[in-house]
């Protein structure tokens, strides 16, 4: 009896052991829970793609000198709202104003948000946080950000930011003969000119060699041009800078006798043999 017993409760543990687990079925809350889940990681991976592209497109433009105007809407003081005009030279900021006083604004106010870079940083930054709303445009030409719109979490008030950039300009940029031109090389297929030269500062950028016109009477018996660049916007440290130009390829316009390249302080030559 004994015996028979103990044996039907080992059985009875065995099939038990064995049995398939059931899952409980998940409550509707849970339900919409996974799928704010799925929906936040999906939205996740669009925004990444967009502000990837985007910024792909403004670092493409090569824009270092430009401004524009910042609006910022958050629970904070009306000295860091807005709107103030901020300009950027070389890729730094040079001022942030005031657009209602045209007096300086406190800088550390919009330390966060005075290049188009660093607006590029604050889209990573909520996209890395997991915010659980950000809507940004772009602008279609150059990609950068027209207005973003973050709500970092939606359980907490007053955490939501709020920026709106308008009125983006482009600085209108001047180049300028470099200093001296030391070396000229012309390739040997008489395709490709590169200018070697100086200029008195750090700073300089977008080297070019600017094709002159020819003479009115058709007779050339050089290909002239100038070696022009971008000088610094602002300061810049005093010392001797080497600079290089590509013209390519060698315009043929007749018989020549080679090319000559003008800078600020002297013209050289070079003889095609």
């Amino acid at each position: 009896m004994r015996l028979s017993l103990v044996i039907g409760i080992f059985l009875t543990l065995l099939l038990c052991w064995n049995a398939p687990v059931m899952a409980l079925p998940l409550t509707e809350a849970q339900v919409q829970l996974v799928q704010m889940q799925e929906n936040s990681n999906q939205e996740n991976v669009t925004d990444s793609k967009e502000l990837t592209r985007n910024q792909e497109l403004w670092n493409k433009q090569g824009v270092l000198d430009y401004s524009y105007t910042l609006t910022r809407s958050c629970f904070c003081t009306d000295d860091a709202r807005g709107p103030v005009i901020i300009k950027v030279s070389n890729g730094s900021t040079s001022s942030v104003t005031s657009q209602s006083t045209g007096q300086p604004a406190n800088p550390e106010l919009f330390n966060r948000y005075d290049t188009i870079p660093k607006l590029f940083d604050v889209i990573r930054d909520a996209i890395t946080r997991r915010a659980d709303s950000i809507n940004v445009q772009y602008n279609p030409t150059l990609g950068y950000p027209t207005q973003i719109n973050i709500d970092y979490d939606r359980r907490i008030a007053d955490e939501e930011l709020f920026l709106t950039v308008e009125n983006f300009t482009q600085a209108q940029t001047t180049k300028t003969k470099v200093f001296e031109v030391q070396n000229i090389e012309v390739s040997q297929e008489l395709q490709i000119i590169t200018a070697y030269g100086i200029v008195s500062t750090a700073g300089w950028r977008d080297a070019e060699l600017i094709l002159r016109p020819s003479a009115p009477n058709g007779e050339i018996d050089f290909v002239e041009f100038d070696f022009v660049a971008q000088p610094p916007n602002g300061s810049a440290a005093q010392v001797i800078t080497p600079i290089k130009a590509i013209y390519s390829p060698l315009p043929r316009q007749g018989n020549f006798l080679g090319v000559k390249i003008y800078a600020s302080n002297n013209v050289k030559a070079v003889v095609l043999e």
